[in-house]
Protein backbone atom coordinates (compact mmCIF):
# COMPACT_ATOMS: atom_id res chain seq x y z
CA UNK A 1 0.00 0.00 0.00
CA UNK A 2 1.04 3.59 -0.68
CA UNK A 3 -0.06 6.71 1.20
CA UNK A 4 -0.48 9.69 -1.13
CA UNK A 5 -0.95 13.32 -0.11
CA UNK A 6 -2.77 15.51 -2.64
CA UNK A 7 -3.81 19.16 -2.49
CA UNK A 8 -7.58 19.51 -2.71
CA UNK A 9 -8.86 22.65 -4.49
CA UNK A 10 -12.28 22.76 -2.81
CA UNK A 11 -11.29 22.41 0.84
CA UNK A 12 -7.80 23.93 0.51
CA UNK A 13 -6.12 21.28 2.57
CA UNK A 14 -4.24 18.08 1.88
CA UNK A 15 -6.12 14.84 1.42
CA UNK A 16 -4.51 11.51 2.17
CA UNK A 17 -5.20 8.42 0.09
CA UNK A 18 -4.22 4.83 0.59
CA UNK A 19 -3.62 3.23 -2.78
CA UNK A 20 -3.75 -0.50 -3.27
CA UNK A 21 -1.96 -1.56 -6.46
CA UNK A 22 -5.15 -3.37 -7.51
CA UNK A 23 -7.48 -0.37 -6.94
CA UNK A 24 -8.07 2.92 -8.71
CA UNK A 25 -7.08 6.21 -7.10
CA UNK A 26 -10.34 8.01 -6.17
CA UNK A 27 -11.28 11.40 -4.72
CA UNK A 28 -14.62 13.20 -4.81
CA UNK A 29 -13.12 16.69 -4.53
CA UNK A 30 -10.07 16.72 -6.82
CA UNK A 31 -9.13 16.49 -10.46
CA UNK A 32 -6.18 14.30 -11.31
CA UNK A 33 -4.71 12.03 -13.97
CA UNK A 34 -2.84 8.78 -13.43
CA UNK A 35 -0.10 7.79 -15.86
CA UNK A 36 2.30 4.91 -16.46
CA UNK A 37 0.20 2.23 -14.72
CA UNK A 38 -0.16 4.25 -11.52
CA UNK A 39 3.45 5.32 -11.08
CA UNK A 40 2.85 8.99 -12.03
CA UNK A 41 0.02 11.24 -10.79
CA UNK A 42 -0.72 14.73 -12.21
CA UNK A 43 -2.77 17.13 -10.05
CA UNK A 44 -3.94 20.64 -11.06
CA UNK A 45 -5.25 22.80 -8.19
CA UNK A 46 -5.91 26.42 -7.23
CA UNK A 47 -4.39 27.95 -4.11
CA UNK A 48 -7.41 30.10 -3.21
CA UNK A 49 -11.16 29.95 -3.75
CA UNK A 50 -12.14 31.55 -7.05
CA UNK A 51 -8.52 31.76 -8.20
CA UNK A 52 -8.30 31.46 -11.98
CA UNK A 53 -4.61 30.57 -11.86
CA UNK A 54 -4.02 26.87 -11.33
CA UNK A 55 -0.90 25.21 -9.98
CA UNK A 56 0.23 21.82 -11.30
CA UNK A 57 2.16 19.05 -9.59
CA UNK A 58 3.40 15.69 -10.82
CA UNK A 59 4.24 12.99 -8.30
CA UNK A 60 6.07 9.70 -8.82
CA UNK A 61 5.09 6.66 -6.76
CA UNK A 62 8.26 4.71 -5.92
CA UNK A 63 7.60 1.63 -3.81
CA UNK A 64 5.77 2.96 -0.77
CA UNK A 65 6.98 6.56 -1.17
CA UNK A 66 5.69 9.58 -3.07
CA UNK A 67 8.26 11.87 -4.68
CA UNK A 68 7.79 15.18 -6.47
CA UNK A 69 8.51 14.70 -10.16
CA UNK A 70 9.18 16.78 -13.25
CA UNK A 71 6.16 17.47 -15.48
CA UNK A 72 8.30 16.44 -18.47
CA UNK A 73 7.80 12.82 -17.39
CA UNK A 74 4.15 12.90 -18.52
CA UNK A 75 4.68 14.77 -21.80
CA UNK A 76 3.41 12.69 -24.68
CA UNK A 77 1.83 10.06 -22.40
CA UNK A 78 -1.86 9.20 -22.44
CA UNK A 79 -3.40 8.99 -18.95
CA UNK A 80 -4.46 5.54 -17.76
CA UNK A 81 -7.15 7.06 -15.55
CA UNK A 82 -8.74 10.54 -15.31
CA UNK A 83 -10.78 11.80 -12.33
CA UNK A 84 -12.67 15.04 -13.08
CA UNK A 85 -14.82 16.39 -10.26
CA UNK A 86 -13.86 20.06 -10.09
CA UNK A 87 -14.09 22.31 -13.14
Amino acid sequence: MVVVMLACPIHYHYVFFIIDKECHLKCQECNFKVYNQGSLVYIPYSLESGDSKWMEDVFKVIGDELKSSDSDEIKGLTPDYVETNVK
